[in-house]
């Protein structure tokens, strides 16, 4: 099944983990002051899970402190440390997690929380899931939240991809298209921000509108893959499996794959 013992090693200790972390600190979600509490507090709890889960002796707290990717620079750090297990994701350590996580309950936004937001969702580090996890707690705050910030800085990009995505899962599709629409009229040749845009359009069966959108977004990147393959599978859903082929064929070419 593993391929080298190494691997066997890291399923086991990610297969167990989740469940001896809530068991050991009594919840899925764990702050730390900073880094030297957090060495203190995880290296009590490397010793016990790895008596608890690993009694013969093949492993030792440096090898899982590896596999979970936990650094001394991290215990280092001065700032507050938020951890959260996932059953199905894993583990998340996020620098002033905590922050992050409260400010969409109280909804109480000043230049220093604005910030954060800001750094959390611009890091490709931070799993999309750990945003939405928290966004989705409260909506209606998260959307606030967002908005302000565009006020503010109009084209944060990422700011305006979360807003947006927020406002598609509350089905609040006109609020989406009006965020859309005011970026685009700052930003109208942006690519990406043409291709979501369609997808949205797709949602709310503005077939047509989508079509124009989509071939906007294509004319300005022709070699996007992602762009070919979005409306290839927006040509297959209306039944026009031909043109979809194309764009598929494309795709695959543009990917240098044999067709």
């Amino acid at each position: 099944m593993f391929k080298s013992e190494e691997a066997e090693k890291k399923w086991l200790a990610n297969v167990q983990f989740h469940g001896a972390f809530k068991d050991f600190f009594g919840s899925n979600f764990v702050l730390f002051k900073n880094g030297k509490e957090c060495e203190f507090e995880f290296n009590r709890f490397a010793t016990w899970f790895i008596e608890q889960c690993f009694p013969e002796g093949d492993m030792d707290e440096e090898e899982l402190l590896e596999i979970l990717r936990i650094s001394d620079e991290l215990f280092n750090e001065e700032r507050e440390i938020g951890i959260e297990v996932d059953e199905f994701e894993g583990m998340f350590i996020g620098i002033e997690y905590g922050k992050f996580k409260k400010v969409f309950y109280t909804g109480v936004l000043d230049e220093e929380t604005k910030k954060l937001i800001q750094i959390y969702l611009a890091d490709v580090h931070v799993p999309d899931y750990i945003i939405y996890k928290n966004i989705m707690q409260n909506p209606d705050i998260a959307t606030k939240i967002f908005k302000e910030i565009l006020e503010e800085e109009p084209l944060d990009l990422n700011v305006h991809y979360f807003l947006v995505e927020l406002l598609r899962q509350t089905e609040k599709f006109e609020e989406a298209r009006h965020e859309y629409q005011r970026l685009l009229e700052l930003i109208p040749e942006d690519s990406l921000t043409l291709h979501n845009y369609a997808i949205l359009l797709t949602d709310m069966g503005e077939f047509e509108e989508a079509e124009r959108i989509f071939k906007k977004a294509i004319q300005l990147e022709p070699d996007d893959i992602v762009f070919r393959l979005s409306y290839g599978d927006f040509l297959k859903a209306l039944n026009r499996d031909i043109e979809a082929e194309k764009e598929y064929e494309t795709a695959k070419w543009l990917k240098g794959e044999d067709i």
